[in-house]
């Protein structure tokens, strides 16, 4: 699967004080007394101390799970500004198996490379730092570079096992970086939750069995990294708990030249269920109904962050996150304040009264305006009067939703008034930004508050 051709890239030389500790930046970025070494293209410091840190806590993780760390020293992680750095690496080891994924982790290296996501000029990572989505993905490759270094037969690990412990020590990593509690609320997460909830639904979910056969049958690459953050999560965590330490350590036992090497991996893991492999997937249903996800986030990134919410959108792609609750009730208010950060496009969007058919979508676009326009997801309908938005803001909005129209406020003055046709529960509420755009959502409330 990967080439072991490697040349390393070609980085600038400087050196980067951060607050904690100096950075010296080369042909290989090094980090003294750390677990995993950055190498890097990015500037800011902020953003390469917020992949140390992910990077060496995901590193102790994987630790805590395989039972052993690695004998040849720090990890090693890339991390590149560009999508076009990231696949010209794809490129060179794998021939660009991993050209669309914004990250892999090679066998043949035994490192990782990952792309900026979504990507960010050096001005917003200075004021942020990294996403939710990247703080996760460096945990979820750091995973699986640690068992390429520890398990003899990781060439011949078999896709469940492979991907599930990676998202098991990216969802513990996040866990113990207290960036969640529960897989039902981060919207990342959330989306996940809302795709198995769907497969159990609609019967596609390939049950036990199916996972541990590695048949997924025709389910796409969101459903399967579903599968393997829930499902696998759910194993390591609550059902296999106090056997997994154990039942790695025989994993290690398994050589690569061992015959039939995927089959006995497996095999360990399904052995230590005993009888409770026959109620797996009933259990693992009742798990899951007793979760019920808050977001479900179709285009990324939005996280929360304290009490407030940040959305930075790809460049290519708009970030829509929609409450899965609806509010309940036809009259309601959204509330808040937006402010914009540096990108190169400044349009949040609030959306409100939405269900399967249509929307009430309200745009904030920085020194434009107020667009606000019912739009049926078939091209939209007629942009509402537009008020003023100067400067990055803060700005104080309210948004009045009736049965028949919908009111924008922004810093209490009246600046775009709608009709509209609210589902008779007032639809969903969400919150997202046009591709290239970013900003905060802050002092978010919605009035009554959405019915559970």
């Amino acid at each position: 699967m990967d080439s072991t051709n490697r040349r390393s890239p070609r980085l600038a030389v400087l050196t980067v004080t951060c607050a904690f500790l100096t950075i010296a930046w080369g042909v290989a970025a090094s980090l003294s007394a750390t677990r995993v070494r950055i190498v890097t293209t990015m500037s800011s410091e902020r953003a390469v101390a917020d992949a140390q840190r992910f990077a060496d806590l995901a590193s102790v993780v994987a630790e805590d799970l395989l039972g052993r760390r690695s004998s040849r020293g720090p990890l090693v992680v890339t991390l590149y500004e560009t999508l076009a750095e990231y696949q010209a690496k794809d490129e060179e080891l794998t021939g660009g198996d991993f050209a669309t994924n914004w990250a892999f982790s090679s066998r043949a290296t035994k490192e990782s490379y990952l792309a900026l996501m979504p990507p960010m000029a050096t001005p917003l990572q200075d004021a942020v730092g990294l996403t939710f989505l990247m703080q996760s993905q460096i945990a979820h490759e750091v995973g699986h570079q640690a068992s390429y270094h520890v398990l003899p037969a990781c060439a011949e690990l078999p896709l469940w096992l492979s991907e599930g412990l990676a998202c098991w020590v990216e969802l513990e990593t996040m866990r113990r970086a207290q960036r969640m509690t529960t897989i039902a609320d981060p919207p990342f997460y959330s989306r996940r939750l809302v795709l198995v909830r769907s497969m159990l639904a609609d019967r596609t979910w390939p049950g036990s069995a199916g996972i541990f056969a590695d048949d997924y049958g025709p389910l796409d690459g969101a459903r399967r990294y579903a599968i393997w953050s829930v499902f696998c999560g759910w194993l390591f965590d609550e059902v296999l708990r106090d056997q997994r330490r154990s039942l790695f350590a025989q994993a290690r036992g398994i050589a690569a030249t061992t015959p039939d090497a995927r089959k006995k991996l497996t095999a360990i893991f399904t052995k230590a269920l005993g009888k409770r492999a026959a109620t797996l997937d009933a259990e693992f249903a009742k798990f899951v109904d007793a979760l019920k996800p808050s977001w479900d986030e179709p285009f990324r990134a939005t996280e929360q962050r304290g009490e407030d919410w940040l959305t930075i959108a790809f460049d290519t792609s708009n970030a829509t996150c929609i409450r899965v609750e609806p509010v309940g009730v036809p009259n309601y208010t959204v509330r808040g304040t937006i402010e914009f950060l540096p990108g190169a496009s400044s349009d949040l969007r609030l959306h409100v009264a939405r269900d399967a058919g249509h929307e009430l979508e309200v745009h904030f676009v920085q020194d434009v305006g107020v667009i606000a326009h019912w739009n049926d997801f078939g091209g939209g309908g007629a942009p509402g009067p537009m008020g003023e938005l100067s400067g990055a803001g803060p700005f104080a909005f309210e948004v009045r939703v009736e049965p028949t129209k919908a009111t924008v406020f922004i810093d209490d003055v009246e600046v775009s008034s709608i009709e509209i046709e609210t589902p008779t529960n007032g639809g969903q509420v969400g919150i997202g930004a046009a591709a290239k755009s970013a900003g905060w959502w802050r002092d978010l409330e919605i009035e009554p508050p959405p019915r559970r």
